[in-house]
């Protein structure tokens, strides 16, 4: 009756509908419904609303429309970027998300937080709050902007609000800031309406304030944007991922499309594919792709050439900055300084060692704890306990380096728990998690038993670590535990613990292999091929058998047992495809560096028998006789070559006191059960005390049971002064020959020409 009598007075009508209308309209016939179809067809003004707080502030800003005269048209808009107008993409189903958590009558905040690492500096959430803020200003009272990332910068940049150029309060002149903040807290409660921005709430401090803000202010809606992932019940969090990747190639080639003048990219062919393959490159983190747009348009070069200087590490474009063309205020190379800066040795610690895996989901199991996705519970089988307690205490060494700090207790409270040492790393390894969960530099996936480090920030930990190979030893350490976790390769019960690792060990291997780290990458390597040469993965497999292969003879010279084995890997592959003729010829020498290593030391490898029996296979599919079979392996095997034992040396450096070749029989065969390499071929990277112990007796060790050789050596003889400059002396000639370092040296090889260059004539060799 009111539209029709406003209608009748030739009076402009407003027609408010409530959003949810057309979702649930009345029957066609309904004389309501064709009362308001009637009242749409003439084309009146008319909106929705979704709840009463929104229908008041149309119904406000219509009357502002009638009488412009009599309502004052300031208002107050503080936004410190534009618009970004088309360039802003991929975020059109968040912002409507935004909208109505704003707009529903729950009288709580708003806070956009990152989905744990999709959250982090530079995932856009001040550029998603500004832009917000642009679209929908019409519909507040005041658009107001504050950056938060301390209680002093809160305070005073709430206190500037009452400057001339936002509210214009009385107060402005006032000398003291808390008399202007006042003011303007003052002005908000009495001026409903408002948005008001708090951005970069960053740290706890700042977040325990701005909380308490939200106590004091009423009228109005509150949008916090923060790394931080967890905030009391008065704030409601939302999540922001990272762009979608046809979101962020199509930034990229608006951002850099060629312009009057001569900016903008140098464009090419294939532009669009290195547009995708650089969004994927930078997984849609919002800085990094503005910050390579920025960069590519100053510079006039090809999205091609871009994605080059990025994939090579190259530190000019990591930290290249323009605040004007930008519009960020630092480069992607530090935005994440100051949430490190509040992280502790422990939390640090594990994501430098993070950094060294691939960016993909992490399985909880290769860092020690339970995932039942993959049946791992350290408190029911010991093995798991065993290996989870390695990782917990690598994790802590790691801890304990950085800084010189204390490593991480492993227990919360008062510290009176009694947990296993398992236990207590699993907690202490949790804890650290949940801070970087919280602070979202990682994501954290609880369904699905994995973390993720998104690979921007890989990036950058690793350019940025003083010494990245020692991390990066840490991380092959870490996933050669994990492999341990998983099982025998080749068995199919295994599998699903081997299926996350694949991607981390194949990435891990790679970078390991640029920076000449043998052990344990050949082992991953091998490990791994033997897992895709079960699943019939061939083609994946043999590169890495191959590289390992390569890895072992560098490594170890071209006649160690380790070397047989790789050969034997290699060929048995070769062999299931068919390819017998490639084959014969790696069969032949492993066969002939296992005789040799039997004759030298007594007793055949633990490998040399399965390894044998492979050798056999081909022989007969290559349509060898059975009777000339064995006569062939008999000719592979004595092919002349010396390998020089090292129980001599042991017995000519320590004395004939022990029967050395009997301790070594009587060693065979458990460590044949366990699966591990002879005694006599064990690398000296494992501890060794526990090995000399069981060959020579405890009364002539007393060593500690974990470090290199190195430092035994150093102990046996004494804080001579040259030790150590003879050490790096010859870390530096073996480089360069392309040997490993000496205090790694594998027993398999002549172990006296090295003690002899270490210590110096041959009577202090005796002596020690």
């Amino acid at each position: 009756m009111e539209a029709w009598l406003a209608l009748y007075h030739r009076k402009r009508c407003h027609l408010y509908q409530p959003s949810t209308w057309d979702q649930n309209p009345l029957p066609a016939g309904h004389l309501q419904q064709r009362h308001w179809e009637w009242l749409k067809k003439l084309g009146e003004h008319r909106g929705t609303f979704d709840d009463g707080q929104h229908l008041c502030r149309r119904v406000l800003r219509d009357l502002h429309n009638l009488w412009p005269g009599e309502i004052p048209q300031h208002c107050p808009l503080s936004l410190p970027y534009a618009s970004l107008g088309t360039l802003f993409k991929g975020r059109k189903a968040f912002l409507q998300q935004l909208h109505t958590s704003l707009t529903k009558a729950t009288g709580k905040a708003t806070a956009v937080v990152g989905k744990t690492v999709h959250g982090l500096g530079g995932v856009g959430k001040t550029r998603l709050a500004v832009e917000y803020a642009w679209q929908h200003r019409d519909e507040y009272s005041a658009v107001l902007f504050v950056t938060a990332d301390s209680p002093t910068n809160l305070q005073r940049n709430l206190a500037e609000l009452s400057g001339p150029l936002v509210l214009n309060l009385p107060e402005r002149e006032s000398p003291e800031e808390a008399v202007q903040m006042a003011a303007a807290l003052r002005w908000l409660n009495t001026h409903p309406g408002w948005l008001l921005i708090l951005d970069n709430v960053d740290t706890e401090e700042a977040a325990s304030y701005a909380e308490d803000l939200l106590t004091r202010l009423q009228g109005g809606q509150v949008l916090i944007t923060s790394r931080l992932a967890r905030w009391g019940d008065q704030v409601e969090p939302l999540e922001l991922d990272v762009l979608e990747e046809d979101a962020a190639a199509a930034l990229l080639l608006e951002r850099t499309a060629p312009q009057n003048g001569g900016r903008g990219r140098k464009p090419l062919p294939d532009d669009d594919q290195h547009a995708v393959a650089l969004a994927r490159e930078l997984d849609g983190l919002a800085l990094a792709l503005e910050q390579a747009g920025a960069y590519i348009a100053a510079q006039r070069i090809s999205l091609a050439d871009y994605l080059r200087r990025w994939q090579a590490h190259d530190q000019q474009v990591q930290t290249w900055y323009r605040a004007r063309e930008m519009k960020y205020p630092r480069s992607v190379a530090v935005t994440w300084q100051t949430t490190l800066e509040q992280l502790g040795p422990g939390e640090v610690a594990l994501l430098n060692i993070l950094a060294w895996f691939a960016p993909e989901p992490i399985p909880l199991f290769a860092l020690g704890l339970p995932c039942t996705a993959v049946h791992f519970d350290p408190e029911e089988n010991l093995q798991d306990a065993k290996v989870a307690e390695k990782i917990a205490a690598l994790w802590r060494e790691a801890a304990a380096r950085l800084w010189n700090a204390e490593p991480p207790a492993g227990s919360a409270g008062n510290g009176e728990r009694a947990d296993s040492p398992a236990q207590a790393g699993q907690a202490a390894l949790r804890e650290a998690l949940a801070t970087l969960a919280d602070y979202c530099m990682i994501r954290w996936e609880v369904a699905a038993d994995t973390v993720t480090v998104h690979r921007v920030v890989q990036e950058i930990l690793r350019s940025r670590q003083p010494q990245p190979t020692c991390w990066l030893s840490l991380a092959l350490r870490l996933v050669g535990e994990a492999q341990q976790l998983a099982g025998h390769p080749q068995d199919v019960r295994t599998w699903p613990r081997w299926e996350p690792l694949r991607a981390h060990i194949a990435f891990a291997a790679t970078a390991a292999g640029q920076s000449d780290i043998a052990a344990p990458t050949a082992t991953l390597l091998n490990n791994l091929a033997q897992l895709l040469h079960a699943k019939a993965l061939f083609t994946e497999a043999e590169p890495l058998c191959r590289r390992a292969l390569a890895i072992e003879e560098a490594a170890y010279g071209p006649d160690h047992p380790t070397v047989a084995t790789g050969l034997n890997n290699l060929a048995e592959l070769l062999r299931v495809t068919h390819r017998l003729t490639e084959a014969e010829p790696l069969f032949r020498r492993m066969a002939a560096i296992y005789y040799r290593s039997q004759q030298t030391t007594g007793h055949a490898h633990p490998h040399m028998q399965p390894s044998l029996e492979n050798y056999r296979h081909l022989l007969h599919a290559s349509g060898v006789p059975p009777d000339d079979i064995e006569q062939r392996l008999q000719t592979a095997m004595q092919t002349p070559g010396p390998l020089e034992p090292i129980t001599p040396e042991i017995e000519r450096l320590l004395g004939p006191t022990q029967p050395v070749p009997a301790v070594l029989a009587a060693l065979d065969e458990p460590y044949r059960r366990e699966h591990k390499p002879a005694v006599w071929f064990l690398p000296l990277t494992e501890p060794i005390a526990p090995h000399l112990e069981a060959l020579l007796g405890p009364s002539q060790i007393g060593l500690p049971l974990d470090q290199p050789v190195a430092s035994h050596l150093e102990k046996l003889l004494g804080p001579a002064p040259s030790t150590q400059d003879v050490l790096n002396a010859l870390d530096r000639q073996y480089r360069e020959q392309g040997k490993p370092p000496v205090w790694f040296l594998p027993l398999g090889e002549p172990i006296s020409p090295h003690l002899h260059e270490l210590l110096g004539p041959i009577k202090e060799t005796k002596q020690a």
